[in-house]
């Protein structure tokens, strides 16, 4: 059964499993792929909802996605020495 998942939760899956996969290199693996903001997140979504390989609510908008988080502060401030 479908569910329904919100721009900023799914920013925030996002933030944990490019954490938990790449550690400290989380920030710039993610930069090597042209992803520096939560609406590049945002972005990719909407090109899946557009060609049908996701859904969206009604509600729904790519805006959801903007400034979720700092990428500076979610991936690389926390692993200071």
């Amino acid at each position: 059964e479908p569910c329904h998942v919100s721009g900023q939760t799914l920013c925030e899956g996002l933030r944990r499993m490019a954490i938990e996969r790449y550690g400290r290199m989380a920030m710039l693996v993610l930069g090597s792929w042209g992803l520096r903001t939560t609406r590049d997140f945002g972005e990719i979504v909407y090109i899946l909802i557009d060609n049908e390989w996701m859904g969206a609510q009604p509600t729904d908008t790519i805006d959801d996605f903007n400034e979720v988080y700092d990428f500076q502060s979610a991936f690389k401030e926390q692993f200071a020495f």
